[in-house]
C-alpha cells in the first residue's frame, strides 16, 4: 500500500494521488505530481516525502505557507488523516493508515524532525562569503537552504543583485541511513567542487566537499566518515 494525498477545495474532495517516494504540489504543470490552477498556490508549493521510512510534508517556501490546526508548518512528519490549509480554499488530506509504518521509535515533539542517531556530527561551515564562519549541525533527517524565513540555513547578501540570486528553498540535504544527500531545489542552480549544476542535481556528500550558492560557499564536514 502506497500512502494516498487528497485536494480538497472549500472542504470537497477534487483529486487524489497515491505516490510512493515523493509528491510535489503546486500550480505549475510541470514538474509537479499534483497540479492546483490558483494564484494562491505557489508554483511548487509543498513537498511529501519519505525519509528514513517516514513521510513527512514539507513547505517549499510558498508565500501562504501550510497549516495544521492554525499553526504554520515548515517541515512536520504525517500523520494519518492529518487535513492541511494550504490556502484560503485549499487543503490537502494525507491517508497512511494501512502502510504498516511502527512507531516503535517515535519522539514527542512531532513538529520537530528527529534521527535515529542522538548525537550527530555531521554539518555544513560556512568558508567564504557573508556568512563565514557560520556552522549548521546536520542533526535532522531534512535540512532547507533558502531565502524563505522557514529556512533551517537562512541564505543571506547585502548585494541586492547577489541575494535577488538566491530562491526560496535553493536546496536541501537529505539524512538517508548513514549519508546525506545535497538535492538543488533553484532553477539558478549551485556550484559543486567547482563545476555548475542546476535544479535536479543531487550528490552524495563526502567529508570536505564543498558547494556554493551565490556568494557563500558551504563545506560538507563528517568526521565520523573519515578512516
Amino acid at each position: 500500500m502506497m500512502p494516498k494525498v487528497i485536494g480538497l477545495k472549500e472542504g470537497i474532495s477534487f483529486t487524489s494521488l497515491d505516490f510512493e517516494d515523493i509528491c510535489h504540489i503546486g500550480r505549475k504543470e510541470t514538474g509537479n505530481h499534483m497540479v492546483i490552477p490558483d494564484k494562491e498556490i505557489a508554483k511548487r508549493h509543498v513537498t511529501l516525502r519519505k525519509i528514513n521510512n517516514r513521510y513527512y510534508i514539507i513547505d517549499r517556501g510558498s508565500p501562504k505557507g501550510i497549516f495544521l490546526d492554525d499553526k504554520r508548518v515548515k517541515a512536520k512528519k504525517i500523520n494519518d488523516g492529518e487535513y492541511y490549509k494550504i490556502s484560503t480554499i485549499y487543503s490537502l488530506e494525507v491517508e497512511m493508515e494501512q502502510l504498516g509504518i511502527s512507531d516503535d521509535d517515535e519522539f514527542e515533539d512531532e513538529d520537530e524532525f528527529s534521527t535515529i542517531i542522538p548525537v550527530q556530527t555531521a554539518k555544513i561551515v560556512v568558508v567564504e562569503g557573508p556568512m563565514a564562519g557560520k556552522k549548521f549541525q546536520l542533526d535532522q533527517d531534512l535540512m532547507i537552504i533558502g531565502r524563505h524565513k522557514c529556512s533551517d540555513v537562512l541564505l543571506q547578501d547585502d548585494d541586492p543583485e547577489i541575494a535577488a540570486g538566491f530562491s526560496r528553498q535553493h536546496a536541501e540535504i537529505r539524512k538517508v541511513e548513514d549519508d546525506f544527500l545535497l538535492d538543488v531545489l533553484s532553477e539558478n542552480g549551485i556550484v559543486f567542487e567547482g563545476m555548475r549544476y542546476g535544479e535536479g542535481f543531487e550528490k552524495k556528500l563526502e567529508h570536505n566537499h564543498s558547494f556554493t550558492i551565490g556568494s557563500i560557499t558551504f563545506r560538507f564536514e563528517n568526521p565520523s566518515k573519515v578512516l
